[in-house]
C-alpha cells in the first residue's frame, strides 16, 4: 500500500494507530465529562457547543481509525478493527439517542 519501504510504511501506520487509541481514550473521557455536565441555565448553550465540537473531533477520529485500519498490518492489527466496529456502534447510538431526545423534548 505504501511506495516507500516496508520498514517506514509500518512505523507510519503504527503512529496513526498510536495516535488513534490515544484519540479514543481521549474524546471517551470527554463524552463522560460532557454528559455529566450540568446546564448553565439559557438553554445549554455550552453543553451543545461542546457536544458539536465532540461530535466534530468524532467524525475526525472515524477517519483516522479506518486510515489505521486499512494501513496498519503489524501484531494486533485485528484488533484494530473490532476497536473502529465498537466506535461505529458507539457514534450510531447517540446519534439515535440525540434523535430520540429531540423528539421528545423539543
Amino acid at each position: 500500500m505504501c511506495k516507500i519501504s516496508a520498514k517506514y510504511c509500518l512505523l507510519i501506520s503504527l503512529v496513526i494507530v498510536i495516535a488513534y487509541v490515544l484519540c479514543v481514550i481521549t474524546m471517551t473521557t470527554l463524552g463522560i465529562k460532557l454528559w455529566l455536565l450540568h446546564c448553565e441555565g439559557e438553554g445549554c448553550l455550552g453543553k451543545g457547543i461542546g457536544w458539536i465540537a465532540w461530535s466534530f473531533c468524532f467524525l475526525l477520529m472515524f477517519l483516522l481509525g479506518y486510515l489505521a485500519q486499512r494501513l496498519y498490518r503489524g501484531a494486533g492489527h485485528y484488533i484494530l478493527r473490532y476497536i473502529l466496529a465498537a466506535h461505529t456502534v458507539v457514534g450510531f447510538a447517540l446519534i439515535v439517542y440525540w434523535v430520540n431526545w429531540r423528539l421528545t423534548y423539543a
